[in-house]
């Protein structure tokens, strides 16, 4: 058997698709973060978007973590990659930090958004390391649902295992917000993809979004 693609149209599909994993009491405008360790920055390499960009660190603007939070019915559980300002746009509820070193700590969480540091980690895609990481926590069941955030690098060898769940691919190039509060598109477009059952759901809110085309993996008998 082998794995393809098809586009997944949601469009009309009824809103009415209930909640599953990750409801809150708690509006997420009202959530107040709770941080584990300290407020530091994120990692702060200088491979950053392929050299367009001496850092690492830019934040994931407001309108894709309100689709986020739509999917996850309101409620971030866990950012293992983040600090105290890029948690003011996500409102996870509990963040790692740098210094916290979120690859040696437990994903425990019913929703997880991770956006990886950009650039290498040991010689290997940071992408690629920490993708594995979040595909280990969610198959074990640590990970209730997530989502994840990183290029589109399709022909890259640590992209291959993230074709195995729906994928949102950006039709436009995100611009994050960086340290200075400007902003910085990467050289492609961006994947969202989603870890979880409730896949209906995860299609109509980003294409009701405007964010892009949703792509369903597809078993096909040989």
């Amino acid at each position: 058997m082998a794995t393809n693609y098809c586009h997944a149209d949601y469009s009309n599909i009824s809103s009415a698709v209930p909640y599953r994993v990750g409801q809150s009491s708690t509006p997420a405008s009202r959530a107040r973060p709770k941080t584990v360790g300290t407020n530091a920055a994120p990692h702060t390499e200088t491979t950053a978007f392929y050299g367009l960009s001496r850092t690492n660190e830019w934040y994931t603007p407001g309108r894709y973590m309100a689709a986020v939070r739509e999917v996850f019915g309101g409620y971030i559980d866990l950012d293992p990659a983040s600090c105290e300002r890029a948690n003011e746009v996500v409102l996870a509820n509990r963040y790692y930090t740098i210094e916290d070193d979120a690859l040696k700590r437990p994903w425990h969480a019913k929703t997880v958004f991770l956006n990886p540091p950009y650039g290498t980690d040991g010689g290997k895609s940071s992408a690629g390391v920490w993708s594995q990481r979040l595909i280990s926590e969610y198959e074990c069941g640590n990970v209730g649902e997530a989502i994840l955030l990183v290029f589109a690098s399709t022909s890259e060898k640590w992209f291959q295992p993230l074709f195995q769940y729906p994928i949102c691919f950006s039709n436009h190039r995100i611009r994050f917000h960086g340290l200075q509060g400007g902003g910085n598109q990467p050289p492609k477009g961006n994947a969202f993809v989603y870890f979880g059952t409730d896949v209906a759901r995860f299609a109509r809110v980003f294409h009701s979004h405007n964010i892009g085309r949703v792509m369903m993996p597809m078993t096909i008998e040989k």
